[in-house]
């Protein structure tokens, strides 16, 4: 039978050699599994490199019956406010515009945009609204409805301060009330 060992010294440097040793190892697998793991924008970059950029399209008709997704949706809103500037010139040939505009949205596996389709959106402003949602970055390969926001005033943030604010008209200082003397 093998000898029971009974010094507590002797049991806690084996139970501590043991458990660095496991740290150790948990360690070395967690640094190879981050190695391999890029970050979203660093697979982007790399599919852009090995898929040709595509040609981004008009969809013609209605929209089609995919789903909408709220994913999609918080995309969309975050590229129409960093694409207002751009968005501004097109809203100009659409007299009367929504507030927001359902669209249809298609991207290639590099996140580029590849169909848009405004809903109910003037044949003048189409293609002025694919330039300019065609600089935005998009979820890699995603399909679906989403709505954009066509007006920015309210609950969005200017793109730059105005350039020339008027100081408030002065009030002239009235006297101080003075308290009756008694």
């Amino acid at each position: 039978m093998a000898e029971k060992v009974s010094n507590p010294r002797t049991m806690m440097r084996t139970a501590a050699t043991l458990a660095i040793l496991m740290i150790l190892a948990g360690a070395y697998v967690m640094h190879k599994r981050r190695a391999q793991h890029r970050t979203e924008l660093d697979l982007m970059k790399q599919l852009e490199t090995e898929f040709e950029a595509p040609e981004a399209g008009l969809g013609i008709g209605g929209l089609p019956d995919v789903p909408e997704t709220v994913e999609l949706s918080a995309q969309v809103m975050r590229i129409g406010r960093e694409l207002q500037g751009r968005l501004a010139p097109c809203l100009e040939r659409w007299p009367n515009h929504p507030d927001e505009a359902r669209i249809y949205v298609r991207s290639d596996p590099a996140g580029r945009l590849v169909e848009l389709q405004v809903q109910d959106a003037p044949e003048v402003a189409q293609p002025c609204l694919l330039n300019a949602m065609e600089k935005g970055r998009y979820p890699r390969e995603i399909e679906g409805i989403a709505y954009l926001p066509l007006r920015f005033d309210g609950g969005f943030e200017p793109l730059a301060p105005p350039m020339h604010v008027e100081p408030a008209e002065e009030q002239p200082e009235e006297p101080p009330v003075e308290a009756p003397q008694q």
